[in-house]
């Protein structure tokens, strides 16, 4: 089982497997680049990008569903949103500043 502390320079082991599935998708990406374009802060890009991913689960007929949800519960609240909405914030931006 992963270590949920400092993974890969990221905050948790959580916070990096989304981005990465972020970055990795297509479609994920582009949809919360455009978020991040029609944000007006990184502490709104996070709440857009957490509402995007939470409602993923929705979209599957699982068996097991409660065991698995519950088990992804977990999982979705140890991310660090901001962090992520940072590095994205900082990708479509890219100005060079860091952000706060």
């Amino acid at each position: 089982m992963p270590d949920i502390t400092m993974y890969h320079g990221w905050v948790n082991y959580p916070t990096w497997l989304v981005y990465t599935a972020i970055t990795d998708d297509r479609y994920l990406r582009e949809v919360l680049y455009e978020k991040a374009e029609r944000s007006n802060t990184v502490e709104e890009l996070a709440r857009e990008i957490e509402d995007e991913i939470t409602d993923l689960p929705y979209d599957y007929d699982w068996s097991f569903r409660s065991f698995l949800w519950d088990l992804l519960q977990y999982a979705l609240n140890e991310v660090s949103w901001l962090d992520i909405a940072r590095h994205i914030w900082q990708e479509v931006y890219d100005d060079g500043e860091e952000v706060e």
